[in-house]
């Protein structure tokens, strides 16, 4: 709900792809490599978030919301 939030965990994601790039294998999916990464970034926000308030996803919605997106993703491209 926090368009700066967002926006933070985006950069965050785009700063270690770039970080992480030498560890991609070019044979496999880079979109799944990068989905993977900022997957993993929600999560580390999340977290931090609940530390900070009572209230936060639960990694099960965050899961559900992942493989939704990624069963609509030529959708909304």
């Amino acid at each position: 709900p926090d368009p700066a939030a967002a926006e933070e965990v985006f950069q965050e994601t785009n700063i270690v792809v770039w970080r992480k790039f030498d560890q991609f294998r070019p044979d496999t999916d880079f979109r799944a490599w990068v989905y993977r990464i900022a997957f993993l970034e929600i999560r580390k926000h999340q977290e931090r978030e609940r530390r900070r308030h009572a209230v936060a996803f639960s990694d099960a919605l965050l899961g559900e919301l992942a493989a939704s997106y990624e069963e609509r993703e030529s959708v909304l491209e």
